[in-house]
């Protein structure tokens, strides 16, 4: 897109910046910068063109500027990379329900998750954590074009989907010819090879990993009521089993 369709769509958001600080954003690597390829001679030099990217990011730089979580000199470029690596791991990395930094505590313990039952992982808000839940919701609020400054809560579904294994038929019933034979053969020596490897810690990670989905981010409108907490987006995380899952497909 060109500057002044992303002046606008920031506008229609409610963040207003001049092209030259969306320049100047970019050049800093605070937000996605533009291209100008070659050939593309506009009369006042290359035309630029700016990726979808660039709009979220810089809806979401003004939102944790303005947030009030830091002053908003403090928030250079490399802090910039620390808040979008904090909302990465809070938004897109599954090893949130595993591990724990002193940075990122989950309320609710990470290993229930062998459970695969339905969770509900609330977030510690530290600073850092305040700053990737702002950047976050100003990123999905751009893309449904709600106002910065409007208050959400971001839920994010997981689902846990176990692996699938073929219904067992008796062979009295059903005839089975030898490559049927083969196939379920090899299966159970699969199937007898992963229970082994299950006991291992690590391994029941990876497959656990693997079987994760999540579904599209949801935005739930927050009410104010003065308080400077309650005034902040907030992100909360939600961990179904298999059951819900296929619930879920079927509504």
């Amino acid at each position: 897109m060109k500057i002044t369709e992303l002046k606008k769509r920031l506008h229609n958001v409610g963040v207003d910046v001049s092209e030259k600080t969306l320049r100047r954003w970019g050049t800093q690597g605070i937000i996605k910068d533009h291209k100008k390829p070659k050939g593309a001679w506009t009369g006042r030099g290359h035309e630029e063109k700016w990726h979808e990217k660039s709009f979220e990011e810089a809806a979401a730089f003004w939102a944790v500027r303005d947030s009030g979580i830091v002053p908003p000199r403090s928030i250079s470029a490399k802090k910039v990379a620390e808040i979008k690596n904090a909302a990465y791991l809070l938004f897109e990395s599954k090893d949130i329900f595993f591990e724990s930094s002193s940075e990122f505590t989950i309320v609710t313990p990470p290993r229930l998750i062998f459970d695969a039952q339905k969770l509900k992982l609330t977030v510690n808000y530290t600073e850092l954590n305040n700053l990737a839940v702002t950047w976050i919701a100003a990123v999905e609020k751009a893309k449904q074009i709600i106002r910065i400054s409007e208050r959400v809560e971001v839920i994010l579904d997981w689902y846990y989907v176990p692996p699938y294994k073929p219904p067992s038929v008796p062979s009295s019933i059903i005839p089975l010819d030898s490559g049927t034979k083969m196939l379920q053969q090899m299966y159970e020596v699969i199937r007898k090879a992963e229970q082994t490897m299950l006991r291992d810690e690590e391994y029941k990670r990876i497959q656990i990993e693997d079987r994760l989905i999540r579904g599209e981010p949801r935005l739930k409108p927050l009410q104010s009521n003065g308080d400077d907490l309650s005034n902040r987006d907030k992100l909360t995380i939600f961990l179904y089993s298999h059951q819900e899952f296929m619930d879920a497909q079927v509504a």
